[in-house]
């Protein structure tokens, strides 16, 4: 378990620094005049009356409750499965563009998805030893959040990713290796 801790925290600091990467080379950009700015917005507006303005992202989240068909983790390898949380199935629209880049990046991988409501009954019928503790956080959602993440990743294995994590490119070289290598997981006593 301290080893998927460690290898989770240093996933998330490599995806961060990506994230800040990106987000930084964004900040450079030159601003445009107020000309551009307005020609952008009346392009805009004339490609929304044509109806030619190209469709939102579209994030397909799995129905509720659907956790409850993935099997728990058996071996040591990396599982080709992406958890991701929001306080509700109502995602922003900036979010679930984010979330369909995820999906559009692994079409092959298992993708669950928990609102609020499913992380209480996920950590009832499957971790409910955690329960006292997950009640006991009651002064941050997050920290709930962030109880949830290590005890699904502990559960299932996988890839635990933030809403608002820009994936820029697949996951898969980080799974390729341990398919091979990974000996089986005994079960908690």
């Amino acid at each position: 378990l301290i080893t998927i801790l460690v290898l989770l925290n240093v996933l998330e600091a490599y995806i961060f620094s990506i994230t800040w990467k990106v987000m930084q080379g964004r900040k450079k950009k030159l601003k445009p005049s107020g000309a551009a700015v307005e020609a952008a917005g009346t392009e805009a507006r004339r490609k929304e009356a044509a109806g030619t303005e190209a469709a939102p992202a579209e994030v397909h989240l799995p129905p509720r409750g659907a956790w409850r068909s993935y099997p728990r983790a058996t071996t040591g390898a990396i599982p080709r499965l992406i958890i991701q949380t929001y306080k509700s199935r109502a995602l922003p629209r900036q979010l679930a563009s984010l979330a369909a880049q995820v999906q559009r990046l692994h079409p092959s991988w298992t993708y669950l998805f928990f609102c609020d409501d499913d992380i209480l009954e996920f950590i009832s019928e499957r971790m409910p030893a955690w329960r006292v503790q997950y009640d006991a956080l009651v002064y941050s959602p997050i920290q709930r959040v962030d109880l949830f993440r290590y005890l699904a990743i502990h559960y299932w294995g996988g890839f635990y990713i933030d809403l608002d994590v820009l994936l820029t490119s697949p996951l898969d070289a980080l799974v390729d290796g341990s398919e091979t290598k990974a000996p089986p997981i005994r079960p908690p006593p």
